[in-house]
């Protein structure tokens, strides 16, 4: 999974820093910022879309999974802090995130009791089989999306500078 939270570097084409800074200031930083907060909305829907779309059954488990994925405007004080899947709603509503993310093996048990023996004894008996996950990599996958959607968006806006 990538290092949190993201960072992008922006340079300022040859201008002074300040001088820059202060343009982006008064022309786009309200504008990048709500650009930011869509594009968080957005790549929450793309992790839900991407977990939709390997589905192989309609059960339920999945879709609560997607139902925990949100993103949250944490803060707008200087600057934009977005939460992306809120990592206690998912642990949860879903705790088994991580595996459909991540992939692994996990192991079903199933127990049961059948009628007494011979002997009026009353045995429990555990059947147990493993499923192996492949990995979605959906938070990688939005990620790197949102990234490059970051970067687009910056270098559209800087070119109105």
């Amino acid at each position: 999974m990538p290092d949190l939270p993201l960072q992008v570097i922006v340079t300022t084409r040859g201008k002074d820093p300040s001088q820059w800074i202060q343009e982006v200031k008064g022309k786009i930083f309200f504008e990048l910022q709500e650009r930011l907060v869509e594009l968080g909305n957005e790549t929450a829907e793309r992790m839900k879309d991407i977990i939709a779309s390997s589905r192989k059954r309609a059960d339920k488990g999945t879709h609560l999974l997607e139902n925990s994925i949100t993103s949250e405007l944490l803060s707008s004080t200087a600057g934009v802090h977005i939460g992306i899947g809120n990592i206690a709603k998912m642990v949860a509503e879903a705790p088994y995130w991580q595996l459909i993310n991540d992939g692994g093996t996990y192991v079903t048990k199933r127990t049961f009791t059948p009628p007494p023996f011979e002997d009026g004894e009353f045995r429990t008996f555990v059947e147990g089989s493993s499923h192996t996950i492949e990995p979605l990599r959906y938070v990688d996958i939005a990620s790197e999306e949102l990234t490059k959607h970051i970067h687009n968006e910056i270098n559209r806006l800087m070119g109105e500078i």
